[in-house]
């Protein structure tokens, strides 16, 4: 299982953007058989070429519908592409019409002119959607595709969690790490039977640390990059990385303390002594 899906990843984009091809060859092929209605039919029976224009007009509307999945401003897409796709022809077989019945040669040109600038803009929206988004990998899909959301969708998915879980383990490691080390430091004071404020700022302490607050900090940054990664776990999985960073922050608030306390300890006792009393006044006391 293991070796198919390394050697997976070497034939899936080709197969994704043969299904893409597949589906915009489909569009294209309609709109050629359109414009194909309009100069040998429409002379000839003008009633039969409307229709089955409009007959493929809305069949190819309906595959772009289909083909591309919907983004966060669906009316203003299905807009878009009502003007790109079906549009242009229907334009042209209007005026094709029009000239059957008044002669406007001399703006025979200017009327099919934004025909092509239609056309331009669809290539253009293609380019757009199958773009990929900055920082992916070389292997990724054009997302914005139906056809390719069917590709190994459990290999993604399991990708996907795979990178959340790694963060809520390497968090969990981090600060098992750290309570090991305070640890250790408590068995050294009590043989020595002193507490030390320079054990329990040691470097050693301090690194562990700042790797527990980078793990931390990382995997806030892959919730808040990938919401949806959140929506995919299982009850057990939201209720584990809950409870790691509850522990997480409670490690780091306890080290803070911790570390501190032979200081703290330390201001107490002296504050007990008659001569520092003394020397106090009652607002330094309070």
């Amino acid at each position: 299982m293991r070796r198919f899906l390394k050697e997976q990843s070497r034939w899936l984009c080709y197969d994704a953007y043969s299904r893409i091809c597949m589906s915009l060859g489909m569009s294209q092929m309609l709109t050629a058989l359109s414009y194909y209605l309009i100069g040998k039919i429409l002379v000839k029976w003008p009633m039969a070429a409307v229709l089955s224009l409009l007959g493929l007009q809305w069949l190819s509307f309906l595959l772009l519908q289909l083909d591309i999945s919907p983004g966060p401003n669906r009316r203003l897409e299905t807009l878009v592409l009502f003007c790109l796709g079906p549009l242009p022809p229907l334009w042209v077989a209007f005026f094709h019409s029009l000239a059957q019945f008044a002669s406007f040669v001399t703006v025979h040109s200017l009327v099919y002119t934004p025909v092509y600038l239609l056309h331009a803009s669809w290539l253009f929206l293609v380019v757009t959607v199958l773009r990929r988004k900055s920082g992916d990998k070389l292997d990724s899909l054009p997302r914005r595709l139906r056809t390719t959301q069917y590709l190994d969708v459990l290999h993604l998915a399991q990708d996907e969690m795979a990178v959340l879980t790694r963060a809520v383990k390497q968090v969990q490691r981090q600060r098992e790490s750290l309570e090991e080390g305070m640890r250790r430091v408590l068995a050294a004071e009590a043989e020595a039977c002193s507490v030390s404020s320079a054990r329990r700022s040691g470097e050693h302490l301090l690194q562990l640390e700042q790797g527990l607050r980078a793990s931390l900090q990382s995997l806030r940054k892959e919730m808040a990059a990938n919401p949806e990664r959140l929506s995919n776990m299982t009850s057990a999985q939201t209720a584990q990385r809950r409870e790691q960073i509850r522990l997480a922050n409670k490690a780091l608030d306890h080290f803070a303390v911790w570390r501190q306390a032979p200081e703290i300890y330390a201001e107490l006792q002296a504050l007990r002594r008659k001569e520092v009393n003394d020397y106090l006044d009652d607002g330094q006391k309070q």
